[in-house]
C-alpha cells in the first residue's frame, strides 16, 4: 500500500483532557514506522527533520503522515506542509494546531 501524501490516522474515544501531556514520536517511514524519538510533550517546537510520520501517544489520533496532509478529530486538528523541518504547537485542549514554524 501507498502512503505517500496519505494520512494515516485512526480515531479512538476523544479523551482530549490530557492529550496535551501524552507523548510524540517521530518515525523516518510515512507508516509510523522506523522510530526516531519521543518527544516528551508537545509544547512549543519539535525539529522533524527527517521524520514522515508523527505518533500521537493517546486517544484521539495515532498517525498522522506528513507532507502536504491535513487532519481534524473533533476539537484536535494537525497541519504540517510541505517541507516543513519543525513543528509547533497550540492548546492541545482548544485548538490543536501543529503547524510548520
Amino acid at each position: 500500500m501507498h502512503f505517500s501524501k496519505t494520512l494515516i490516522a485512526v480515531a479512538t474515544a476523544l479523551g482530549l483532557a490530557s492529550a496535551e501531556n501524552n507523548p510524540a514520536f517521530l518515525y523516518t517511514e510515512e507508516d509510523c514506522t522506523g522510530f526516531i524519538a519521543e518527544v516528551a510533550r508537545l509544547g512549543s517546537c519539535i525539529t522533524i527533520d527527517g521524520a514522515k510520520s508523527i505518533s500521537l501517544d493517546g486517544d484521539a489520533l495515532t498517525c498522522l503522515a506528513y507532507p502536504g496532509n491535513e487532519c481534524s478529530f473533533s476539537h484536535i486538528s494537525f497541519t504540517v506542509a510541505e517541507g516543513c523541518t519543525s513543528l509547533t504547537t497550540d492548546d492541545w485542549q482548544t485548538v490543536g494546531s501543529i503547524l510548520c514554524s
